[in-house]
Order: structure tokens, then sequence, then C-alpha cells
């Protein structure tokens, strides 16, 4: 079998070829890894484009959240629910924000990088009840 090309994704050691699936009769992407161990370096197929697919649609058919939850949130048997713990700093960085306050000193004030504020002021998911996954609000 000729060497395929391969091609890199945006992550470092992560890496894809273009291999034809017969079950879907269409060309899909097929994920590998590569990463060190013991002084010996390792490849191991991650996954298929459609397969991944198919898992992220039946999630969001079954209203499952897939991800890390964002700051504020927690998982419980897969739903979404608001963090007693983390839910009142997010509150409190938009309202600084609101009150004119500079994203540096709030970053200071929660030990938090200003790329990590700006991230939390900028994320659709705290203003938009409308996300894929139903939740409530934080702001």
């Amino acid at each position: 079998m000729p060497k395929q090309a391969r091609f890199n994704t945006q992550y470092p050691g992560v890496y894809y070829i273009m291999s034809y699936s017969s079950s879907i009769n269409k060309s899909e992407r097929v994920y590998y890894i590569r990463y060190r161990q013991n002084d010996k370096s390792i490849e191991e197929k991650a996954g298929r484009q459609f397969r991944i697919d198919r898992g992220r649609e039946r999630a969001i058919a079954n209203q499952v959240f897939m991800h890390r939850p964002p700051l504020g949130y927690k998982l419980h048997k897969g739903q979404l629910v608001l963090c007693e713990k983390t839910a009142p700093i997010v509150q409190c960085i938009f309202v600084s924000y609101n009150m004119g306050k500079a994203i540096k000193a709030i970053a200071r004030e929660h030990g938090k990088s200003p790329a990590s504020i700006r991230y939390i002021l900028n994320n659709p998911f705290y203003i938009n009840s409308s996300h894929l996954i139903p939740h409530e609000l934080l702001v």
C-alpha cells in the first residue's frame, strides 16, 4: 500500500490521513496522535471523522454536554448545573467589567490571566441560553 499523505492539525502531535470509508461511500479523515513514552515514539489511531461527528450529534440530541463545562458550571449526571463555588466568580467578573474595571485588574483580583478573563467575557455560553445544550444563565 502506498504511503498516504499526512496532514497536520492545529494541535501538536495530532495529524490525519484521508481514507475511503466503504460503509458511508465517502472519503473521511482518520486522526492519529503521536507522542513519546519511555524514549519511544508512539503513534495511535485516535478516531474517524464521521464516527466523531455521529457521537457529537447523538450528544446534542440527548442534550448531554460533551466537553469540560465552562467556569461557573459543573456536570451532574451529564447535565449542566450551576456550581455554587465558581458561579459567583463569573458573576463578579461580569459585574466588575460592566462597572468599568480594567481586565488586568479583574485578572489580578481573581488570580487568572487577562486572556482567560477576556475568554469568559466573550464566551456566548454565559449570555445566550439558546446554546445547543439548555442551561441556566449566570449573567
